[in-house]
C-alpha cells in the first residue's frame, strides 16, 4: 500500500495552506469554504428579523432582532436606528447573498467632543448553552479558536473598534480600519481562545460580541490584545477614532456578522427566515402587530377572563409579558418558558364569552 507524508496541502500561488497536518496524531485542519451547517454562533446575523419594527429612535432591543443599541451618557445625541434593505445589486456584499442590514443615523449631534465616559456600541449576548463546545476553561489547549467576519459600511472612515467580553470578567479587544466613506467593506479577525474561563451550559449569557461607534477618553485610551485578558474600561473602544455623535452625517451600517470556530472566516452561513425566527423568538416574540387583532381573553367564572398562551418555542426562561392594549388589571398565576397564563376582573356576558381582545409581547433577552 502507498503512502504519502505531507506536513500541509498549499495551492500554487496561495499564501496559506488550505490542509494542515497534525505530524503527532495525524489529524488535519482544513481550509474549507461552504463550510457545514449551524457553525455561526451568533443570531440573525443577516439581519433578516425584525419583529419590532423596521424603525425607532430609542435605544436597546428596538428592531432587529438580537442586536442591542447601548447608549451610555451620550445626554445630547440623537439617532434613528433602522432595518433596512439593500439596492439591488448593491455591490460587493449583494453577491454574498445579504438583502438586510441594520442602521444608525445621527439625527442630532453630541455638544463638544464626546465626554470621557461617554461610548455607543451594537452587541449582542450568546446564550452559554451555545458555547460550552468551545472548550473554553478545559486544559491541554482544546479550547477552539474563532473567527469573526461582518460587512461594514460607515460615512466616517478611520479606526474602529470591536471587543468580546466573557461573563467571567475577560475580554479581547480589535481594530479594523473603514478605508472608504459610504462603501461596503468586509472585516475578519481571530479571537484566540482561552483555557481558564469555563463555558458551562446555562440559560445564561457566556459571551457579548460589541461594536463600538463612540468612546470618550476613559474608554478609547487602552490597547487591544492578541489573547484573552482581565476587563478594564479603557480597552473597550481602544484606538477608536471614529464617533458617530459628532454629526447628523455619520451613520453605521452593519451585516452579514458571522462567530465560527477556526482560524478561517468561511462563507455566510445562510439560514432560512424561518429558522432566524425560530432562533430568535427564543429571547422575543410578539403575537400580533396590529391593535386590530390579539390574544382574547375568555370568560371561566362569572367575574374574571382568562388568557393562556403556549410560546411558539421554549424561551430562555419565563418571559416578561408587556400588554402594549388592555393593559392593566391582569394577573400572571401560571408562567413558564413554554406557555402564559393570567386573569383579569371582568363583568360577565352570557351573550358574549369572548372579551376584549390584547397584543402581548414577551422578552427574555439576554
Amino acid at each position: 500500500m502507498s503512502e504519502i507524508k505531507v506536513n500541509s496541502i498549499k495551492g500554487v500561488g496561495a499564501s496559506a495552506a488550505a490542509i494542515t497536518v497534525n505530524n503527532t496524531d495525524g489529524t488535519c485542519t482544513a481550509n474549507i469554504t461552504n463550510n457545514l451547517s449551524n457553525r455561526n454562533l451568533v443570531i440573525n446575523g443577516a439581519m433578516q428579523v425584525a419583529q419590532r419594527g423596521t424603525s425607532s429612535t430609542s435605544d436597546g432591543y428596538q428592531t432587529v432582532d438580537r442586536f442591542k443599541l447601548r447608549t451610555t451618557n451620550t445626554d445630547q445625541w440623537a439617532f434613528t436606528q433602522t432595518h433596512e434593505s439593500v439596492a439591488v445589486n448593491e455591490a460587493p456584499f449583494y453577491t454574498d447573498g445579504h438583502r438586510r442590514y441594520y442602521d444608525i443615523q445621527t439625527t442630532t449631534v453630541e455638544t463638544g467632543n464626546i465626554g470621557s465616559d461617554e461610548y455607543v456600541d451594537i452587541l449582542q449576548r450568546i446564550e452559554a448553552n451555545n458555547t460550552a463546545h468551545l472548550g473554553y476553561g478545559q486544559s491541554g489547549g482544546t479550547a477552539k479558536t474563532l473567527t469573526l467576519s461582518f460587512w461594514v459600511r460607515s460615512y466616517q472612515t478611520g479606526t474602529f473598534a470591536f471587543y468580546i467580553y466573557l461573563s467571567g470578567g475577560k475580554m479581547q479587544s480589535k481594530n479594523y480600519t473603514v478605508s472608504a466613506s459610504n462603501t461596503w467593506e468586509k472585516k475578519s479577525f481571530i479571537i484566540e481562545p482561552d483555557g481558564a474561563d469555563a463555558q458551562l451550559p446555562s440559560s445564561s449569557y457566556s459571551l457579548q460580541c460589541g461594536w463600538i461607534l463612540a468612546a470618550g477618553s476613559d474608554r478609547n485610551s487602552g490597547s487591544t490584545s492578541t489573547s484573552y485578558i482581565s476587563y478594564a474600561n479603557a480597552n473597550l473602544g481602544a484606538n477608536q477614532t471614529a464617533d458617530i455623535t459628532s454629526s447628523t452625517n455619520n451613520f453605521f451600517h452593519l451585516t452579514g456578522v458571522q462567530l465560527e470556530v477556526g482560524s478561517v472566516a468561511t462563507d455566510f452561513e445562510h439560514r432560512s427566515f424561518g429558522q432566524e425566527l425560530a432562533l430568535c423568538q427564543r429571547y422575543y416574540y410578539q403575537n400580533y402587530t396590529s391593535s386590530d387583532a390579539g390574544y382574547y381573553f375568555y370568560t371561566y367564572v362569572a367575574s374574571h377572563k382568562f388568557l393562556e398562551i403556549q410560546h411558539p418555542v421554549p424561551m430562555r426562561a419565563e418571559p416578561t409579558a408587556t400588554f402594549t392594549i388592555n393593559s392593566g388589571g391582569y394577573t400572571i398565576f401560571d408562567g413558564s418558558n413554554l406557555s402564559y397564563k393570567a386573569y383579569a376582573a371582568s363583568t360577565y356576558d352570557s351573550t358574549q364569552p369572548i372579551h376584549t381582545n390584547s397584543i402581548v409581547k414577551f422578552s427574555a433577552e439576554l
